[in-house]
Formats: structure tokens, C-alpha cells, sequence
């Protein structure tokens, strides 16, 4: 059911989904950057901060050579300030034993991309796969008749 659930919902996200910065970028770094802002912190909080990080640290490389206190003060007002500094520890890391980009193999990605918060909670690889998941089918329904019926839900 979950592919009826993506049948309904795509058209709609073609129709109502907002243009943001981050949906037609190819650069693996630029989207992981905005995955990470993203978690629990509102679109429209992000989106300057966004700019601004990829402003002052375009690359993998320029992140890894920043200073972490400058990192962290970029970072801010976002909050969960243990992210900017697990940014700058991954990118460091991507420099040094990737060639500066992420890991290549799922399994590797996986460990080496999560980010925890001061709550100890883990946000990595949460997100892409929304429609891998199993949704309780009395909510699958709902949202297949909300979306089939063409509401403005945004």
C-alpha cells in the first residue's frame, strides 16, 4: 500500500511542494547539510542559515579547516549545538579517509553520518526512506483520502 500512498501523495507534492534550495541540488554535501539543519528545526529557520553555511563553508574541505568555535557560532540560532561540532568532526573525517566527499557504501554511510543530540537521540539516515516504512494502516488510509481528494493540507 505504501506505493498507492506515494501515487497519491507525488502528484501533490508536484502541485503544492515549495522550491527549496536544497531539492534540486546534485551536491551530495549541500543536501547532507540541509538533512542535518532540518531535524527538528522549522524550514523557514533554516533556510537563512542554509545560505549562509554554504556562503562560508561551501566544501567538505572548507568545513574541515574551519575553526570549531567558528563553526558553531555559524551554526547559531539553530540550536542542538552538539551538530555544528559533529559537522565539522564528519567533514574532517571525509577529508582525511574519503577524499573529501561521503562514503560511497551504505553501511559505511550509515554509522559514519548519524548525529546525536544532547538528548542522546540519533537523527542519522532517518529520513530517506519515507516510503520503506510501514504505516499503521488506519493512517495510510487517512492520508490516501486526503491527498486523493485534492486538499490544500500544506
Amino acid at each position: 500500500m505504501a506505493s498507492a500512498l506515494a501515487q497519491a501523495l507525488l502528484p501533490w507534492f508536484r502541485a503544492n511542494g515549495r522550491a527549496l534550495p536544497w531539492r534540486g541540488s546534485t551536491d551530495p554535501y549541500a543536501i547532507w547539510v540541509s538533512e542535518i539543519m532540518l531535524q527538528q528545526t522549522q524550514v523557514d529557520r533554516v533556510l537563512p542559515k542554509y545560505h549562509e553555511w554554504l556562503d562560508r563553508y561551501p566544501t567538505f574541505e572548507v568545513l574541515a579547516a574551519a575553526r570549531v568555535n567558528d563553526v558553531v557560532e555559524t551554526w547559531r540560532p539553530l540550536g542542538y549545538n552538539i551538530r555544528p561540532r559533529r559537522l565539522h568532526d564528519i567533514a574532517r573525517e571525509a577529508v582525511a579517509r574519503y577524499d573529501g566527499r561521503l562514503p560511497d557504501d551504505e553501511a559505511t554511510s550509515h554509522g559514519y553520518l548519524r548525529v546525536i543530540d544532547e538528548s542522546g537521540e540519533d537523527y542519522g539516515y532517518s529520513n530517506d526512506r519515507f516510503f520503506e516504512i510501514e504505516l499503521p494502516e488506519a493512517l495510510e488510509k487517512t492520508l490516501l483520502v486526503a491527498f486523493k481528494e485534492d486538499r490544500n493540507i500544506a
